[in-house]
């Protein structure tokens, strides 16, 4: 009993430290309370950039850290007009997921999004254009993040910047979007679809938000973006009748089916249809696995779990296997997923016991 609890104790601790450190977080421009921001403005370093914000909002936004006296000076100048990135630190991007890149120019109060991005943000540097209208002097710039799979949350990390050559304000543009804290608005799993993403965006498709508090919908991205989602058609197939045979056609739900003989004239669409296959597919040899896993070819399965050769995982979001690095200490990656270590214990028998039962 005392090995299976702590067998069980090593276990959580281990999924404790991976969940810790499964995130990602901003880098450029440098954020509120890094190791090299906070010690120079003598305030608390953020020992947790990665993590999200609270549920409950209380945090919001940028963790509260836009109220330090010190350490909210711009560190880098971004003309209005100008071209400028972000880059992240963390490998663990959750299969990526959809971000927004906004800027305040009342000291946190309000914030107007500047670009959206659908999709495979951050799985790569993002780019954008500082808007033009943007207020000349001290201006903060938040990253925020909606991951593709894992827990429902809310990602945010904020810096400072000095804005010249701009012009009357962003009143004009939308509002920063806002889930998952306490706010009446939940992400659903996949490449979130913002309500209002601005006229700037980068990539289409996504699944919308639920929720009485995910504001308006506005402005939407144009079709073809840079990570658009297959669409899979609701279309039921249509079967090609043989002599003396009967096609049953598929029937809502709430309503009787139709058997229509052969040879009767149809409505529905000529067309390639599929054959009717002559007997059952056979079952599979094996049980399958609890995790779903990646095809040999083609797209990743999503959500898969893939034990990578040198002792990392990868998990497969908007089509592409992410590397997740490697897993918590304790733990092994075996058949689509992670599993304890298992550990071989040894008993030793003082001389008087063997000379006993010799």
């Amino acid at each position: 009993m005392k090995t299976s609890f702590s067998a069980l104790a090593a276990l959580a601790a281990a999924l404790l430290l991976s969940s810790a450190n499964a995130h990602v977080n901003l880098k450029s421009p440098v954020p509120f309370r890094t190791s090299t921001q906070a010690p120079q403005n003598a305030i608390q370093q953020d020992f947790d950039m990665k993590a999200p914000l609270d549920k409950s909002g209380s945090n919001f936004p940028c963790k509260g850290y836009h109220k330090d006296a010190k350490g909210t000076q711009p560190l880098v100048d971004w003309p209005a007009g100008s071209t400028q990135t972000m880059s992240f630190d963390g490998s663990a991007t959750h299969g990526g997921g959809s971000c927004q890149v906004s800027f305040s120019e009342d000291g946190g109060n309000t914030w107007k999004v500047g670009k959206s991005f659908v999709g495979g943000c951050p799985l790569k540097d993002i780019s954008f254009t500082v808007p033009k209208e943007t207020k000349n002097g001290p201006v903060f710039v938040a990253w925020t993040w909606f991951n593709n799979v894992g827990n429902r949350e809310m990602y945010m990390n904020c810096a400072a910047i000095t804005n010249t050559g701009g012009g009357q304000g962003l009143s004009a543009y939308p509002d920063m979007f806002k889930a998952n804290i306490g706010n009446d608005c939940t992400t659903e799993t996949g490449d979130l679809a913002f309500p209002d993403p601005g006229k700037n965006v980068e990539g289409s498709g996504g699944v919308p938000p639920v929720g009485g508090g995910c504001g308006a919908t506005g402005s939407q991205p144009p079709a073809g973006g840079s990570h658009p989602n297959p669409t899979l058609s609701s279309a039921p197939p249509q079967l090609t009748p043989t002599s003396g045979s009967q096609v049953t056609s598929p029937a809502p739900s709430g309503t009787t089916k139709t058997s229509v003989p052969a040879g009767t004239p149809s409505s529905v669409p000529s067309g390639t249809v599929a054959p009717v296959p002559s007997s059952p597919a056979p079952a599979p040899s094996t049980a399958p696995s609890q995790y779903p896993q990646p095809s040999t070819g083609g797209a990743c399965v999503e959500g898969a779990i893939t034990c990578n050769a040198d002792g990392t995982w990868s998990q497969c979001g908007s089509g592409v296997n992410q590397n997740m690095g490697k897993t918590a200490p304790g733990t092994a990656c075996a058949n689509g997923g992670t599993k304890p270590i298992k550990t071989k214990r040894f008993i030793r028998f003082s001389k008087e016991h063997m000379a006993r039962n010799a």
